[in-house]
């Protein structure tokens, strides 16, 4: 093995201190290519990738680096981090203890565990975990900031929101900790400030990427945009578009020329309320842009407008899901029991579909509302004699169309939701104990959604008591 350069090791650390990835990243693919036993530099080059969001080429560094540094406590966290972030939960947990085996006070690896266990659900350790966290770095703006969103996965809104602001007064700039007190005070109702502090969202890594695919200056409400173009564009989730989408008229109403930029999956839906992109890809000309969930704060809206129905089925498509259906003999209950399998939050917001089950009747009809199925969940609802479409479920259009011939839609929090609640359907929506924050807080209704009705979990995972109020 070649001796460690330590003025090779050391170059690469100052570059990756100082946020000079894309420097730490050339510098350590030059040491790693002609001295491929250089360990340090694997670590170093599958950190400055990863950082830069490019975890598939970090993984391969990292996994050398851990392998040829078993001893490196470093190098073994940096891989469970990796794998936190790929969703490999379990592995990445087992090399985060493996990290703290080799060093029990390495605080960033503490902390990036009780994350890990975060994401599995696992609320109660992962709050021992930071407070121990914290124990080792008491002043760490991003451990403080991080036992705050534990507490907030905990229903704890009041200890979250102070840790958030206990992040601030240690970095008033700080943008996590801005954008999470803002979904704390919106959870609460409180708009003015919920959205002002919800912005700084965009200057995370995670989302400023996202917005850097468009050029041309960002409409905040201030510009005059008469006769003017504004693209509006959905970030974050599928559900996000769908109910911030209410606000494009209000952009119409100004004068302005409104265009969408919105996933392929909405193109016919949201086609009624403007012009939609349909070029995957490329970027409309426009002399403004906004993100959808930024037109609130940009109309100058303190609370919520306007309320639903603002999306409707196509008339032709309605019609069609009504023979397919075929004649309706009793009232039909849509349900939808998952999400996004992927979305940080699902553990909480999915329901197993055995659960929907105890609830049929044969005082009224079930149809599935879910585009995607396992092979158990299809035989399950086959041997219940319950319609489901998905290969039918091309596009939101589609979804619409067969919600319009529904009586009730029944589901968790997911996307289905927003667009049967858009539409102005009756929806009755089954919700963790911690809710996200646009369904506030204590309610059994939705300012969002006049026609939406809410059974929360009592407590943490108490699904059955969900039902038994259903």
């Amino acid at each position: 093995m070649y001796s460690l350069d330590p003025d090779a090791a050391l170059n690469l650390l100052a570059l990756l201190q100082a946020g000079k990835l894309a420097e730490c990243e050339a510098a350590a693919r030059d040491v790693t290519a002609r001295f491929p036993q250089f360990a340090s530099g694997w670590k170093f080059l599958g950190v400055a990738l990863q950082r830069q969001g490019r975890l598939a080429q970090a993984f391969p560094a990292l996994l050398r680096a851990a392998q040829m540094l078993p001893e490196d406590d470093e190098a073994q966290g940096n891989l469970g981090l990796a794998l936190l972030e790929a969703d490999e939960l379990a592995l990445g947990e087992r090399f985060l203890r493996r990290a703290l085996e080799l060093a029990p006070d390495n605080a960033m690896a503490w902390n990036n565990l009780a994350h890990g266990l975060a994401r599995q659900g696992r609320l109660i350790e992962a709050e021992d975990l930071q407070r121990h966290t914290l124990e080792l770095e008491p002043a760490h703006r991003e451990f403080i900031h991080n036992l705050g969103s534990i507490l907030h996965d905990q229903g704890r809104i009041a200890e979250a929101e102070a840790c958030y602001r206990q992040a601030l007064a240690l970095d008033p700039l700080f943008p996590h900790a801005h954008w999470y007190l803002g979904m704390c005070r919106l959870q609460q109702a409180d708009f003015a400030a919920g959205w002002r502090e919800y912005e700084w969202r965009w200057q995370t890594p995670r989302l400023m990427g996202e917005r850097s695919r468009y050029g041309g200056p960002r409409w905040t409400g201030e510009q005059d945009i008469a006769d003017k173009t504004v693209l509006l564009w959905a970030e974050q989730g599928l559900g996000d578009t769908l109910q911030f989408c209410r606000y494009v008229r209000e952009v119409a109403a100004r004068g302005a020329r409104a265009v969408l930029d919105v996933p392929a999956t909405f193109v016919r839906l949201l086609a009624p309320l403007a012009p939609v992109n349909d070029q995957a890809g490329t970027v409309p000309a426009h002399d403004f842009h906004c993100p959808l969930m930024s037109l609130p704060p940009a109309l100058g809206q303190d609370g919520i407008a306007p309320c639903a129905p603002y999306l409707h089925a196509d008339a032709a498509l309605t019609a069609l899901w009504r023979e397919r259906l075929g004649p309706q003999r009793k009232p039909r209950v849509g349900i939808a029991w998952s999400g996004n399998r992927r979305h940080i939050q699902d553990y909480r917001r999915s329901i197993p579909v055995e659960h929907f089950m105890t609830l049929a009747s044969p005082a009224c009809e079930f149809v599935c509302l879910q585009a995607a199925l396992s092979e158990s969940e299809r035989a399950l609802l086959d041997a219940l004699a319950c319609p489901h479409f998905e290969n039918l479920l091309t596009d939101y259009a589609e979804t619409a169309a067969l919600i319009a011939n529904l009586d009730l839609v029944l589901c968790v929090d997911t996307s289905v939701a927003h667009l049967a609640a858009a539409m102005g359907k009756p929806v009755w929506l089954l919700l963790s104990y911690q809710a996200d924050w646009r369904w506030l807080s204590g309610r059994d209704d939705s300012p969002w959604y006049p026609t939406l009705k809410i059974f929360r979990q009592p407590r943490l995972g108490d699904w059955q008591a969900v039902f038994a109020a259903v």
